[in-house]
């Protein structure tokens, strides 16, 4: 009779298992504003299936007809799907990732009245299968159906918990017993000091208190082995349920950190909390953090201004070297930094939210480059502790501007007489993150160019059909643009050419037509027409080549095309030179950061030219060497883009590694 009564309580805690679970469908109703983007976020596991349909209710627009756009992206920001100019659909995806999944919609038509509602289904799991089908396929019904849903969610269930949560049982378990072994050993030594037994107490001590732990453990499976086989599988469900609601009771961070490091974590949040994002970028609020924060550390502390307003300060911090006479070193970073649009943020931009279970710090300028100046500085006091001083000066500059192109920041500063004091061998700028295990560098910025097209031709009615209109004639140009881009971007895909070593050009505006008080005629062709193109060519490329390509193919004469070609910035050095640094041994500064790399710890990747431009452009124009880099491996690309964030470890381990250039670079005597 006790098996029956075990079974019905087992079945009760099922139940109230399943009630706690969270549910495997939802569906919720949006109201899409007529400008703007409503998002729904749901935190999921790897390995899950996701299925779900969305539908437009035109309750609110019965005689139009408006459409919607969706984005589906993942914890890493990767897209899983994206759709547009739909009135229905669906996506389906496995997760591969743990994580917020993210679906944006928003109406993107030209008809969008006052908003529209919008049905979303989105089914996870369990949810996501198809019973319907599943009954009439296998001609089940009633209670029979009930059952096997009740039995895929209990395979779900033991699924993921023994195999997915297990696994940080495990882990937490791990710690716990080597605090309980550290508590062992403490009461064993105050037993030791009370009874004066000097070596055979506390032996003893320990082995009694492992004895005990270990019949403590091994009779809960002593009762488990004796209950009926067709018990098993549940009890030790239950029992492992249990165990992960006990012990998940007591969280543990994801890193450990002694008080050094904690200390350096909150630096890095602090400054990034600090909103130096444009248009309206706090360089007063970043300065009175960074100034006092490096004298602190007994450097020497200056803050220039290039404009009238001086409102954009750039702050100069020095440490001097023993030898003076020797040219200096200079690492650069950018106080500002590019706008966050926050609703479409998982943790506010500007809060440097530290996730305790993964240690990403969420922020705005995280990876762009705000945690160089933290580095470099923690750096320096890493030095200082081990009693180091450098033979080189080293001077780190910290400019505003550079993201809407530094004209009124390193531009200035490279052309002025402070810059010309500093008597500058070498400098170190911002790179990029690496996904990989290999740290990544720039010896190189591909060159800015422009290029304005112009098109002319006879106007006429909107319904008439005639060559040589203005508009056909320019989209012949854009067209064999489109084309030439192509086939730039297949090189980079087939992995022949890096993204920095190819030819872009990407059109930026386009100007036609005839205006008027509700817009533009539309039943008229214009006579003239206009598109600007963002130029950008690697250093070592040809520019009579593409010269030549914009006059026979681009903007040919003959279809009444005119153009100009702009160039942004010098493409050669002082000296006549390519705009690149070398990265063979010719360059006696890259062999000293290559060695410092390998000193840390890390590995370089193939050295890469930037596919966009950073302030290093203005000191390489000088004929200094410069090189891009950031310590950071491990780590997805998300400079200026949404979840911004840099892992704590990651972070950390950047300052160890600018101790091994720091030093290397400013002991170099040669």
């Amino acid at each position: 009779m006790a098996a029956p009564s075990l079974l019905l309580a087992l079945a009760a805690a099922a139940a109230t298992l399943l009630l706690l679970l969270p549910p495997g469908a939802e569906a919720v109703w949006l109201e899409l504003p007529p400008s703007g983007t409503k998002c729904v976020s749901e935190e999921i596991q790897p390995n899950v299936v996701v299925v779900a349909d969305y539908a437009i209710m035109y309750e609110s627009h019965p005689s139009g007809h408006p459409t919607v756009a969706v984005k589906v992206t993942s914890p890493y920001g990767n897209t899983v799907h994206q759709n547009g100019n739909a009135t229905v659909g669906q996506f389906a995806f496995t997760t591969s990732e743990a994580g917020n999944y993210l679906a944006c919609f928003w109406i993107d038509s030209e008809e969008k009245g006052s908003g529209l509602s919008l049905n979303l289904d989105w089914k996870i799991g369990i949810g996501a299968k198809d019973w319907d089908t599943i009954a009439k396929k296998e001609k089940i019904e009633g209670v029979e159906l009930e059952l096997r849903k009740l039995e895929a969610a209990v395979e779900s269930i033991h699924h993921n918990l023994l195999e997915a949560e297990m696994r940080t049982v495990s882990e937490k378990t791990n710690s716990r017993v080597a605090w309980f072994s550290i508590l062992s050993l403490g009461v064993c030594i105050v037993r030791d000091r009370a009874s004066s037994f000097f070596l055979e107490a506390p032996v003893t001590c320990v082995m009694e208190l492992n004895k005990q732990s270990t019949r403590y453990l091994t009779s809960s499976s002593e009762a488990a082995a004796q209950l009926p086989h067709d018990t098993m599988l549940p009890v030790r469900l239950i029992l492992a349920i249990a165990a992960v609601l006990l012990l998940s009771a007591l969280p543990r961070p994801a890193h450990s950190f002694n008080a050094l490091e904690s200390e350096q974590i909150a630096r890095f949040q602090e400054y990034l909390r600090i909103r130096t994002a444009h248009p309206s970028p706090d360089y007063a609020g970043a300065a009175a953090f960074l100034l006092p924060y490096a004298a602190s550390l007994g450097l020497r502390t200056a803050t220039l201004h290039f404009t009238p307003c001086k409102t954009k300060p750039l702050l100069l911090l020095t440490w001097p070297g023993t030898d003076p006479s020797l040219p200096s070193v200079l690492l650069n970073s950018h106080i500002d930094s590019v706008p966050a649009e926050a609703e479409l943020w998982t943790h506010p931009p500007f809060a440097a939210h530290r996730d305790p279970a993964t240690g990403r710090v969420y922020a705005r300028g995280a990876q762009d480059d705000k945690c160089l100046p933290i580095q470099y500085l923690e750096a320096i006091r890493g030095l200082q502790a081990a009693g180091f001083a450098p033979t080189r000066t080293l001077h780190i500059s910290l400019v505003p501007e550079e993201e809407i192109g530094g004209a009124d920041g390193f531009d200035k500063f490279a052309e002025s007489e402070e810059f010309r004091a500093l008597n500058i061998g070498f400098m170190l700028d911002e790179g990029q993150a690496s996904p990989t295990d290999t740290f990544r560098v720039f010896y190189a910025d591909r060159l800015v160019w422009r290029l304005i097209v112009k098109a002319t031709g006879a106007p006429g009615h909107g319904s008439k059909m005639f060559d040589g209109a203005a508009v056909d004639n320019l989209m012949d140009c854009v067209e064999n643009v489109a084309r030439f881009t192509k086939a730039q971007y297949r090189m980079v895909k087939a992995g022949e050419r890096g993204p920095g070593e190819v030819v872009s050009v990407n059109p930026v505006y386009m100007k036609a037509g005839i205006p008027s008080p509700t817009g533009f005629v539309m039943n008229m062709q214009p006579s003239e027409a206009e598109v600007g193109f963002d130029l950008r060519l690697p250093p070592t490329e040809d520019i009579e080549q593409i010269k030549r390509r914009i006059k026979e193919e681009w903007a040919p004469a003959h279809k009444n095309l005119t153009y100009q070609l702009m160039r942004k910035g010098p493409s050669r050095d002082a000296a006549g030179r390519p705009i690149f640094t070398a990265t063979n041994e010719s360059n006696p500064w890259w062999s000293l950061f290559e060695q410092a790399i390998i000193s840390a710890g890390g590995k370089l990747s193939k050295p890469e030219i930037l596919s966009s431009t950073t302030d290093s452009r203005f000191v390489r124009q000088q004929g200094i060497p410069a090189l891009g880099f950031s310590p950071m491996i491990n780590t997805p690309i998300l400079l200026h883009d949404n979840n911004e964030f840099l892992e704590d470890k990651v972070f950390l381990k950047g300052i160890k590694v600018y101790e091994y250039i720091i030093r290397a670079l400013s002991s170099f005597k040669g």
